[in-house]
């Protein structure tokens, strides 16, 4: 999607306190602009992806890993588990900012 905006519609979400069983998600810019139970409305040229029996989560957080050399497979493989933000424990300065971008 283009302009990496789309309502995502009769899903499951978890906010991370609470289920809403039926809502919607929409994500303007990439970023999550609004969510809540029931149906949304959307402007004609808005993708809808309709997931029945889908469950959003927000995502995980790994607060101990070790991406030695700034190795960013470590950062590939916790994006495919969910894990959206990690705590490197141990790096130099220059590996840092190469796991950054």
């Amino acid at each position: 999607m283009a302009n990496d905006s789309f309502l995502i519609t009769n899903v499951r979400i978890f906010t991370g306190e609470e289920f809403i069983e039926r809502g919607y998600v929409h994500v303007q810019d990439g970023k999550i602009a609004a969510f809540g139970a029931g149906e949304a409305s959307s402007s004609p040229n808005t993708p809808v992806l309709n997931r029945p029996e889908h469950t959003l989560l927000p995502g995980f957080i790994d607060a101990h890993i070790h991406a030695d050399g700034g190795n960013t497979a470590s950062i590939e493989q916790s994006l495919s588990f969910g894990v959206t933000t990690v705590c490197d424990m141990h790096n130099e300065h220059v590996n840092v900012k190469k796991l950054q971008k």
